[in-house]
C-alpha cells in the first residue's frame, strides 16, 4: 500500500472465501505515505476487497506471492548473520494462543512463559500489569495457575518504550510472534522496530493500529535482534506475550517415547442427549443414571464431584437417555464447586486408541465456561486443553485417546464446572 500524495489516506481490506462470501479477515489500513506491506498466509480461492474510509480514494501498487528468500538484512556491523523477514497480523486467534503460537516457547506479562531450547528472551525497563485474572474474556491469553488451574488472563507488559532482547543460537530462522492487547481501548497505535542486536541497524518497522480485540504480529528471525516498541502520544507502549514457534504450545507438545496421547476430534451440537447408536457403543457413564464401562477400559470420576440432577425423569431431547434405546432422559452433571476441579481418570489396557466423548450440559442456563484438559498420568504432561461455553442445548466433545490419562474439568469463573455424561466409543 502506498499513498504517495498525501497522508491522510485511510482504507479497510477485507478477504473474502470466493464461494460463500463469508468473511476471513479484516484489517484496516492507515499511515502508508511511507508505504506498508500487508500479508497474509492464504489457501483455496479468495476475493479480497479494499475500500476507501478516508483521506482520498483506496490505493493498491502491487500484490507478491510468496515470501522474498532474499530477507532483510542489516546495513552494517551486523553482517548477513541477522535476518528478519515480517509475516503479518493476526486479529482472529485473540487469546487462545494453544495450539497455533508458541510450540517453541514463550513468555507472557502474567508471569508464566518458558524459553525455547534454542534461544532466550529478557524485556529491558518494562513492569507489567494484569488487567483481569481469570476472565472469560478470548482476548485474555490461555495460561495455567497453580490454584485454579486453566484461565485467561489480560495482562501486559508497559512502559513508554518497551524493548524485548530475543537471542537465537543455533543459527537457523524462526517464526516469533507478539501479541498486543489495548485492553481499555486507550492506545491510538505504536509502532515496532526490529533492529539487529549487535549493529542497532533497524531490519524492519510495523505499525499496529486497532488492537482492542487483541493482534499477533509475526516474523521469521534468524540471529538476534530487539523489537522496541512506542506508542503514539503520550500513551504507555503495550505487549502481552512474546511466542516463539507456529502450531502447538511447549504444554501440550508431549515428550518423545510418551505412550498416551490425545488427539482432539470434534463438537456436535445436533445430536443432544439422543446417543443411542452414535455415541457410548463401548461402554458410558451417566451423572447420578446408570453406567456399563468398556472392556478395554477403566473410569471414574474422582477430585471432589459434585455430582447433581436437575431431573430425573424428563422428555426434554438436551436430557441424555438414561440407557440405549431407552425413553426415559435426565438431566444431571458431573461437578464441582468454584475455585476447584474434578477428574475422570481413564486407564485403556489394549493398547490402541478409542473416540471418547464428553456430553456437556448447561441445562439451567447459568452460563458454565469451563477448561477440559488430558492429562498423562504418569508424567502429568498436558496432552490436549480446550475451553468451553455456550452448551445450554447440549455439546458434545470427542477427543481419541490411547494410554492412561486424566480428564480435568475446571471451571472458568464463579459456576460449577459441568459434565453431563462420558461415552467411549
Amino acid at each position: 500500500m502506498l499513498d504517495w500524495d498525501t497522508t491522510s489516506r485511510a482504507q479497510t481490506v477485507t478477504v473474502y472465501d470466493a464461494s460463500s462470501n463469508a468473511v476471513l479477515d479484516t484489517q484496516s489500513i492507515t499511515g502508508f505515505h511511507g508505504g506498508k506491506y500487508f500479508t497474509w498466509n492464504i489457501k483455496g480461492n479468495v476475493r479480497i476487497n479494499i475500500t476507501a474510509t478516508g483521506g482520498g480514494s483506496a490505493a493498491l501498487s502491487a500484490v507478491f506471492f510468496g515470501v522474498n528468500n532474499t530477507v532483510v538484512t542489516p546495513g552494517g556491523g551486523g553482517g548477513s548473520s541477522t535476518t528478519v523477514t515480517p509475516i503479518g497480523p493476526d486479529s482472529l486467534t485473540q487469546g487462545s494462543w494453544m495450539g497455533v503460537y508458541g510450540r517453541d516457547g514463550y513468555a507472557n506479562a502474567d508471569g508464566t512463559g518458558q524459553a525455547p531450547s534454542y534461544g532466550s528472551v529478557n524485556f529491558n525497563n518494562a513492569p507489567t500489569f494484569t488487567w483481569a485474572f481469570r476472565t472469560t474474556d478470548v482476548r485474555g491469553l490461555q495460561s495455567s495457575d497453580p490454584i485454579y488451574g486453566p484461565i485467561r488472563t489480560a495482562a501486559t507488559y508497559y512502559g513508554s518504550a518497551v524493548h524485548i532482547n530475543v537471542s537465537m543460537n543455533d543459527g537457523n530462522p524462526h517464526q516469533v510472534s507478539l501479541y498486543f492487547l489495548d485492553w481499555d481501548g486507550s492506545n491510538p497505535g505504536q509502532t515496532v522496530q526490529v533492529t539487529d542486536a549487535a549493529s542497532g541497524a533497524v531490519l524492519d518497522t510495523q505499525s499496529i493500529s486497532t488492537f482492542g480485540g487483541g493482534k499477533y504480529f509475526s516474523w521469521t528471525i534468524k540471529g538476534s535482534v530487539k523489537f522496541i516498541v512506542t506508542s503514539s502520544g503520550y500513551y504507555s507502549a503495550l505487549v502481552s506475550g512474546v511466542f516463539f514457534g507456529a502450531g502447538g504450545t511447549v504444554s501440550h507438545d508431549p515428550p518423545p517415547g510418551l505412550s498416551s496421547s490425545a488427539t482432539w476430534v470434534g463438537t456436535d451440537a445436533t445430536t443432544q442427549g439422543s446417543w443411542t447408536g452414535k455415541y457410548g457403543s463401548h461402554g458410558y457413564l451417566i451423572a447420578n443414571s446408570a453406567g456399563s464401562t468398556p472392556t478395554y477400559a477403566n473410569a471414574s470420576v474422582t477430585k471432589n464431584p459434585y455430582n447433581y440432577t436437575w431431573v430425573s425423569n424428563t422428555t426434554d431431547v438436551r436430557a441424555l437417555q438414561t440407557s440405549p434405546g431407552s425413553a426415559s432422559r435426565i438431566a444431571s452433571m458431573y461437578g464441582t464447586y468454584k475455585v476447584s476441579y474434578f477428574e475422570i481418570p481413564i486407564t485403556i489396557t489394549d493398547g490402541n486408541a478409542h473416540n471418547i466423548s464428553l456430553y456437556l450440559l448447561d441445562y439451567d442456563g447459568n452460563n458454565r465456561p469451563e477448561n477440559i484438559s488430558i492429562v498423562d498420568t504418569s508424567s502429568n504432561q498436558v496432552l490436549d486443553s480446550r475451553d468451553f461455553n455456550g452448551y445450554h442445548d447440549g455439546l458434545w466433545a470427542t477427543w481419541n485417546i490411547k494410554g492412561n490419562v486424566i480428564i480435568r474439568v475446571t471451571p472458568i469463573g464463579e459456576i460449577y464446572a459441568a459434565v453431563a455424561g462420558v461415552f467411549f466409543n
